[in-house]
């Protein structure tokens, strides 16, 4: 039997935790498309996918087709870490995790940052001492798993907070937006956008908790992520799970 401690006390130690309470991995296939941009619907061609495994260590490789379309091998039942690179890209970093069975990842979860957005990312976010880091960038907008009935949208999280955490617990500065979505010299809550970016981040394993208090609850979920070398790393959504 294999008993796993509450996160709050063991956010850094979670995920090889896991991996000892799992069967021992084969391989299967990973397929999906890697999109221009996050809210296109064209594919990227030649983009490099680089997996790598739960603990860090690259495990295959594809080049992506004219319509974006990859398929390469990751370990089942295993956290795995894509990193998207090409020309004009910056090192784009995604997560997920597989079952025991070949798996297609979802349409429209998989996309590239330019280094034109990376430069406008950092732009809006020039208030923010920490933007001008050199490094990695963990950034994204943060949701409850409830839908705003007015567009069918899930509801901004205005009052969460975001910690990064590298793989030796250094936490890093996050940077938030005001009300009208303009840079912030210091700020405590994500606010109505939702929005949030840290800079600075190294090469490596990185922990993000996504945190709210709602009276006397604290509700939190983490996120991991393999951070590339001056890469960016979108958590576009990250969700706040409600209790019960």
């Amino acid at each position: 039997q294999c008993v796993l401690p509450h996160p709050a006390g063991a956010s850094m130690m979670l995920p090889l935790l896991v991996l000892a309470c799992l069967p021992e991995p084969t391989d299967v296939a990973l397929s999906g498309q890697v999109l221009t941009a996050q809210d296109s619907d064209q594919g990227a061609p030649d983009v490099n996918v680089t997996a790598f495994d739960a603990e860090m260590n690259q495990y295959s490789e594809a080049i992506t087709d004219t319509n974006g379309e990859f398929s390469t091998s990751v370990q089942s039942n295993r956290v795995y870490h894509l990193v998207l690179t090409g020309e004009g890209v910056t090192p784009t970093a995604f997560s997920g995790v597989v079952g025991s069975s070949d798996t297609a990842i979802a349409a429209d979860e998989l996309f590239v940052r330019s280094e034109v957005e990376t430069e406008a990312l950092r732009a809006a976010h020039s208030n923010c001492a920490a933007s001008e880091l050199s490094g990695g960038i963990v950034e994204g907008l943060i949701y409850f798993r409830l839908i705003n009935e007015q567009d069918e949208s899930f509801l901004i999280a205005e009052e969460a907070m975001v910690e990064v955490y590298d793989a030796n617990g250094t936490q890093y500065e996050t940077c938030y937006l005001d009300t009208d979505g303009e840079s912030l010299e210091a700020g405590t809550e994500v606010g109505p956008t939702g929005r949030f970016a840290a800079f600075g981040i190294p090469e490596g394993a990185i922990t993000v908790v996504f945190r709210q208090e709602i009276g006397a609850a604290v509700l939190e979920n983490f996120g991991f992520v393999y951070m590339p070398d001056d890469g960016i790393a979108p958590f576009h959504p990250a969700f706040i799970d409600l209790a019960g």
